[in-house]
């Protein structure tokens, strides 16, 4: 998803069009994957038909994503406001925790929480805003082309928990290494601009 998405950012068509067109062979694969590889294709069939055919039908319940994600609603239900605790999902409604940031958040810290963590990523995502610059700016162009790769993590959080994980946290710190660089960096330039101008004009006024 980040992959596109970038190539969305730079108008690549080349690109987008061979992501596209990737979908072939995997369509071809698999379409023949019983006889090419018969173990792995009944269990991406039983995966299938557990975790997404018989949770659509309404058949399944006791599936990981019945009991998992309904509880993480359920929890969410009983406590709207302030979940119910960090931590306390496991043990006491589900063997694991919400294989969801979202939907784990709802759960655990409710209303409240989800909001804090809504304003936090509003603020990660401020990181990447680029303001209009008279000169070229590497690290500024830098924050521009992670925001796709950002916005494809945004996508597969909805089924991992990244608060815990220290590359996010590293990945946040880069972030704010490479703003506070670019800033420094524009100041610079305007500095560099400014002295260029006063030293014209002071030449013209000799």
């Amino acid at each position: 998803a980040g992959i596109f998405f970038y190539a969305v950012k730079n108008r690549n068509i080349k690109t987008i069009i061979l992501i596209l067109f990737s979908f072939i062979p995997i369509f071809f694969i698999y379409s023949n994957l019983e006889s090419i590889a018969p173990d792995v294709y009944n269990r991406i069939q039983n995966k299938i038909e557990t975790r997404i055919v018989q949770n659509v039908e309404g058949t399944s319940q006791n599936s990981f994503f019945t009991t998992n994600w309904g509880g993480a609603i359920s929890t969410f239900e009983d406590y709207p406001y302030t979940g119910s605790g960090l931590g306390g999902f496991v043990g006491n409604i589900h063997a694991y925790e919400v294989h969801s940031t979202y939907l784990k958040l709802l759960a655990e810290t409710g209303l409240i929480g989800t909001f804090g963590y809504v304003l936090f990523m509003l603020l990660v995502l401020l990181l990447f805003i680029k303001p209009k610059l008279h000169d070229r700016n590497v690290y500024y162009d830098y924050l521009s082309d992670m925001l796709p790769f950002f916005l494809g993590c945004v996508i597969s959080w909805s089924y991992t928990y990244h608060l815990r994980k220290r590359e996010f946290w590293i990945f946040v710190a880069v972030l704010m290494i490479t703003r506070f660089l670019a800033k420094k960096k524009a100041m610079s330039q305007a500095q560099t601009r400014l002295n260029h101008r006063t030293h014209e004009l002071g030449e013209n006024i000799q």
